[in-house]
């Protein structure tokens, strides 16, 4: 069985180690991967907000200061983000189901 999220039971610091009165969730290999699949798959709709931020930067909206370097978010974040801008230059609904399905 693989971990797939955990619970915190009382609100504190994040991170990876284990408190006492957290619940764990397992899965099996199968499901894991499946789970892993979906959440890949919801990243860029996820990450819409900051895909707007991208563009914004990247055509000088927000000043000359400012650019996509300055942006601190996770780079799986950021590469889903660059991805749904992609998808949104693509010509149809299924070019862009063509892609989601390459990119996983």
């Amino acid at each position: 069985k693989r971990l797939v999220a955990a619970e915190r039971s009382i609100p504190g610091p994040e991170g990876l180690e284990l408190e006492i009165g957290d619940t764990l969730f397992l899965a099996t290999g199968a499901r894991a991967a499946f789970l892993e699949l979906a959440t890949l798959d919801r990243l860029p709709d996820m990450a819409a907000g900051l895909a707007k931020l991208i563009r914004q930067l990247e055509a000088g909206e927000l000043g000359e200061d400012a650019s996509v370097d300055s942006i601190a978010a996770p780079s799986d974040m950021m590469e889903a983000a660059r991805f749904l801008n992609r998808l949104e230059l693509l010509p149809s609904d299924d070019a862009r189901a063509e892609a989601r399905l390459r990119r996983l």
